[in-house]
């Protein structure tokens, strides 16, 4: 799996290890293509800010996310309340649809707060060329595009990794978090 890559999987793990994810049917405990841009969206701006907090010091000026960080996590932040929703009912799904309005809010309050704390533990500071090479090649999409660029990138990954013994175990065999690219809509 690519560096670029890890951290975005490590916040969607974390976040979805709020839940107790069972093991039901093929690909019911996997994300689905347009949940994971709806999750990737949710944590798009906080990914930026930490990117920009990270890569501070390592990159120049003028560099994209350093230049244009702010306004890019602004751009997130603007679509990713239209798909908060969404996002959140991917929660509820993957917990099989146990959460009660009470654990819902609860699951929303500490994914907002505890993002940046587990995005900023896997950056890396010697990632952050490759990142802004990728963001600033992105800049011109809108920022759905942008999500499913990187859920793509995700999926090409994660078509290689070969699963671990605890991954298999966490969602019934495949160890892969998003569902093939077959099974999504």
């Amino acid at each position: 799996m690519t560096k670029f890559a890890m951290p975005i999987r490590a916040a969607l793990c974390a976040a979805l290890a709020l839940q107790s994810v069972q093991a039901a049917q093929a690909n019911a405990d996997c994300v689905k293509g347009g949940e994971a841009e709806a999750l990737f969206l949710t944590m798009a701006p906080s990914l930026v800010a930490e990117m920009v907090t990270t890569c501070t010091g390592t990159l120049a000026a003028d560099s994209y996310l350093l230049s244009h960080g702010p306004d890019l996590a602004n751009r997130f932040e603007a679509v990713a309340a239209e798909r908060e929703e969404q996002a959140f009912a991917a929660f509820k799904r993957l917990g099989g649809g146990k959460l009660d309005e009470t654990q819902t809010a609860l699951v929303r309050s500490i994914f907002k707060q505890e993002l940046s704390k587990m995005i900023s533990g896997q950056l890396n500071a010697k990632d952050c060329q490759g990142m802004d090479d990728l963001f600033a090649s992105l800049d011109p999409l809108p920022p759905s595009n942008v999500a499913k660029a990187i859920i793509a990138i995700i999926r090409l990954t994660e078509a290689d990794r070969k699963p671990t013994k605890s991954a298999s175990k966490k969602t019934g065999g495949s160890g892969a978090m998003l569902c093939p690219a077959s099974t999504t809509p």
